[in-house]
């Protein structure tokens, strides 16, 4: 297994991963239907998610990290520096926004390689919390999470107006 740094030449090939991704949520969705509506996503939502992708793979505040078995991507993590609130100490802090491992090559420590390089970036930085949003219902992220020393810190609420 190699894990690297992403390049504008991997956009490609992490949006094909990030739709695999999404092709998951389904399953969130079956659990919360309510969900629905705030997943549901524009046409042709590629597009404007690569160009999200290459803002982050040249952001000076962001990373993208890419896995690859044998040559194969295996799945790819989306790190960034965030700014806190402004009222707290701790003004800045660090973001795992996306961890997709592959279905066929879970169960393999990717999810915690990619856990160990983002918090080497993090180190680097000077930053001492890291933050990640999960679905309540997603059972198996919060089992490794809670694992990681993830606790519940701050739970989002919506509903639908009429």
């Amino acid at each position: 297994m190699e894990l690297r740094q992403a390049t504008l030449e991997d956009v490609e090939i992490i949006v094909k991963m990030w739709v695999e991704f999404m092709e998951y949520h389904k399953n969130i969705i079956e659990k919360e239907p309510r969900l629905a509506a705030s997943l549901e996503k524009i046409p042709d939502a590629t597009r404007p998610f690569a160009e999200w992708t290459k803002k982050n793979i040249l952001g000076e505040n962001s990373k993208i990290n890419i896995a690859e078995v044998n040559g194969e991507p295996a799945g790819y993590s989306l790190i960034s520096i965030d700014d806190n609130v402004p009222i707290f100490k701790i003004n800045k802090i660090g973001h795992i926004r996306d961890l997709f491992v592959r279905k066929q090559f879970r169960g393999r420590g990717i999810s915690s390689k990619f856990r160990d390089l983002a918090y080497e970036w993090f180190k680097e930085n000077g930053i001492t919390q890291v933050k990640l949003n999960v679905y309540p219902q997603n059972d198996h992220a919060h089992n490794i999470y809670k694992k990681w020393g993830f606790f519940g810190f701050h739970l989002e609420m919506r509903t639908e107006l009429e």
